[in-house]
């Protein structure tokens, strides 16, 4: 008799179905683990078999057999040992169970039976309900909203008792996960110390950046040393809505790849490496594949300052996240996907010094090594950012409005994307939305297709371009609440597509 019970194994971030096929024979002592197993998954020989003698089943004596299929898949992680231990159970007569194709069990075993949690848990979780499982037994150390995932019932254990216990009909589970119920009080009681008003004078960039926030789009500045980049682009994530119950869940399961600490209260990430990362660290990789800062940003902030410091090629590394949303790492063994749907921002000063076209202070830099500099930057990289801006310094005794607090933005971008998600019948924001999608549903007239197609013309912009345009005018229909795309928006938005690395301040579309 062979017992099979269904497991969850993984790669990267993607799951399939694992059968643990358990064989208890009389002969030669050995307990084997066949289907291509690294070493953590070996290692479960031990960790089983001092589980079981502390519940009084010892099989030292016997032959055990244990095939996890598909054979052919490579098979890491400690994710099967609870499979495992009840496999051989159910061989001994120990338990009656008859184990349904739609129950899977994934947890690791301590030496007296405990289970305990392991990295990737989350990932597996979110990747059983895709699977058509309908109950999952996992460690109950997990603190996450696992009440919100759909058709999948899920019971957390503490030790490989209570799951024998339960499964016999002798003992009663219930989830544990946390449940955010109260989204918009939530909303009001995030931290404050990062505050809009804080900012003097920038009412452009903050008008820029509550545009960015509504619809996604990535936003690139540029101005001398202290003009205020990073200080708006570190309040920028109070501006962000919370995450969803989905989006959290994707987001920690990342971070669960990694071993580190998510933020706190669904708030959004907010990512800013230094610019001595290797890309390895910024988009993921190793001789394991995992996750870099762009897939630790999934919906979240990359802020990437100083961008000319970084190499080229890491920067140009990112250009197929941008448009995807994903980060694919291959290597020998196969090809790995995490997710990597971020906004991105970035700072840079406009030459080596960082005073080219200042009003007060004098540029000692060439114009070849001027322009050496900003070449750092690829012009297809360039390409996919949505907003530019150019920034000078603001006067700290100039008698400047502090304008509408990150409260008070937030509002008003909760409610544009409030419009997306009707318009749209799903959580894609306009950034991310198809062309083709935009055309049917965003309003834009065949006189503004015109006009955009006039400007570009005069400008040289690439269509991937005039499709930013188009969607950055949407966005901004949406915060002044309008439902056709108006005239003034397309104006405003093209505003926000000329280069300020060869425009000076001031200078609008030329037509």
């Amino acid at each position: 008799m062979v017992t099979s019970i269904s497991s969850i194994g993984l790669h990267g971030m993607e799951g399939y179905r694992i059968q643990v096929e358990v064989h208890v024979l009389e002969g030669a002592p050995a307990f084997t683990i066949i289907g291509l197993p690294d070493l953590a998954v070996r290692e479960a020989r031990e960790r089983v078999m001092s589980a079981l003698i502390t519940m009084g089943c010892d099989v030292s004596e016997k032959r055990v057999i244990v095939q996890l299929s598909p054979p052919e898949q490579k098979k890491s992680g400690p994710f099967f040992d609870i499979a495992i231990a009840l496999g051989i159970l159910k061989e001994e007569g120990e338990i009656n169970v008859e184990f349904d194709a739609n129950i899977a069990f994934v947890g690791s075993l301590r030496l007296d039976g405990t289970i305990q949690s392991v990295d990737g848990l989350l990932p597996s979780v979110l990747v059983a309900s895709q699977l058509g499982f309908t109950q999952l037994y996992i460690p109950s150390a997990l603190e996450l909203p696992l009440a919100n995932i759909p058709s999948l019932d899920i019971f957390p254990i503490q030790h490989l008792d209570d799951c024998v216990a339960h499964l016999q009909g002798q003992l009663s589970l219930s989830i544990t996960g946390n449940k955010c119920a109260n989204v918009v009080a939530e909303q009001s009681s995030r931290p404050s110390e990062y505050d809009f008003p804080h900012v003097l004078g920038h009412e452009r960039a903050k008008r820029a950046m509550m545009i960015a926030a509504a619809g996604g789009h990535h936003l690139f500045m540029t101005g001398p040393p202290g003009c205020g980049k990073t200080m708006l682009a570190e309040r920028f994530p109070t501006i962000l809505p919370l995450l969803t119950d989905q989006q959290y869940l994707e987001m920690v399961s990342v971070y669960q790849m990694t071993n580190s600490t998510p933020p706190p209260k669904r708030i959004p990430p907010f990512r800013s490496p230094h610019h001595s990362s290797s890309y390895v660290a910024l988009v993921g990789g190793g001789s394991n594949p995992k996750p870099g800062e762009a897939s630790l940003a999934h919906h979240g902030v990359l802020f990437l300052d100083e961008l000319p410091e970084f190499t080229r090629k890491t920067l140009d590394m990112l250009r197929e996240p941008l448009e995807s949303g994903k980060v694919h790492i291959s290597r020998a063994q196969g090809t790995v996907t995490y997710p990597a749907r971020f906004q991105l921002i970035s700072a840079m000063n406009p030459c080596p010094c960082g005073y080219h076209r200042a009003k007060n202070r004098y540029c000692t830099c060439s114009p070849k090594e001027i322009q050496k500099y900003q070449n750092r930057i690829s012009g297809p990289l360039l390409d996919r950012f949505d907003i530019f801006l150019s920034l000078v310094p603001v006067s700290m005794n100039s008698k400047v409005s502090k304008g509408l607090t990150s409260v008070e933005i937030l509002n008003q971008v909760i409610k544009a994307q409030d419009r997306q998600r009707r318009r749209y019948q799903s959580t894609d924001k306009n950034a991310t939305i198809s062309f083709e999608t935009l055309k049917k549903l965003g309003n834009v007239s065949p006189k503004q297709m015109q006009l955009l197609e006039k400007c570009a013309q005069k400008q040289v912009w690439s269509n991937r371009v005039q499709v930013k345009i188009l969607r950055l005018a949407r966005t901004i229909a949406d915060l002044n609440e309008e439902e056709l795309v108006t005239e003034e928006a397309l104006w405003e938005a093209m505003t926000y597509q000329r280069s300020p690395l060869t425009e000076k301040e001031g200078v609008g579309v030329v037509l």
